[in-house]
């Protein structure tokens, strides 16, 4: 089918609209769902759920994700995935700890399941400037180096606040540039319809860990796992 700008239009709603079904359901159908603490004017996970779940209610993804085969991770930006697709994420080349790390990880293995809180008991305070230029705990940027290379994972989240416990993650048989194939069409099926421009820009983190995209996304575009149409001028996926 060869698309204008408004049937473009129409398959953008399609694709990411659907009847309002269970929130189960939904997660699975999205596979993705970008989470946002700003509250103006409401956080992401409920505004993109709210039109698509019976009956939900702020916070209802919150309490229920550890019952939703879901993780917590990036893929082109912070949020809810499914689990086949977190999957394709570890282990994550390029792993950088600090002794620190290495020493609160040991910590949250002794401990089990763990509040932010809990390792200030054991690590004395101490802030250090984050990657938003301004002053965190130290055990806080630690926790998030710690997450981002599947080294812990959040187990829930209460009043916002993520809980954590160590992981090892599963041995993944499937080759990187096959995994990069698929968690670039895992971000094209939640994007789609997308320009050419918008998604490279969205795999700058798959880029660092995986390899470059420019030629994994040629190939899935010859094969017509993904489908490219210039719309006014701009290439679309």
């Amino acid at each position: 089918m060869k698309h204008t700008k408004e049937t473009l239009k129409h398959a953008a709603l399609t694709h990411s609209l659907f009847p309002a079904t269970s929130l189960a359901d939904a997660v699975q159908r999205l596979t993705f769902i970008q989470i946002d603490p700003i509250r103006s004017p409401a956080r992401a996970q409920d505004l993109i759920l709210r039109n698509r779940v019976v009956d939900y209610r702020v916070g209802d993804i919150e309490q229920q994700y550890p019952y939703l085969g879901l993780e917590e991770d990036f893929l082109y930006a912070h949020g809810y995935i499914v689990h086949d697709v977190w999957q394709l994420l570890h282990p994550r080349k390029k792993i950088m700890l600090t002794k620190f790390d290495r020493q609160v990880l040991e910590k949250i293995r002794e401990l089990g399941e763990v509040h932010p809180k809990d390792l200030e008991l054991h690590f004395k305070p101490k802030r250090v400037i984050s990657w938003w230029g301004v002053h965190a705990r130290a055990t806080s940027l630690s926790l998030n180096r710690l997450h981002y290379f599947g080294l812990i994972r959040v187990t829930k989240r209460q009043k916002g606040i993520r809980f954590y416990q160590a992981f090892t993650p599963e041995t993944v048989s499937v080759s990187v540039n096959k995994r990069l194939a698929q968690l670039i069409m895992a971000t094209a099926a939640v994007m789609a319809p997308v320009s050419y421009k918008t998604l490279q820009e969205s795999l700058h983190r798959l880029r660092r860990h995986f390899g470059d995209t420019k030629g994994v996304i040629v190939n899935l575009i010859k094969t017509g796992e993904l489908e490219q149409q210039v719309i006014d001028g701009i290439p679309y996926l």
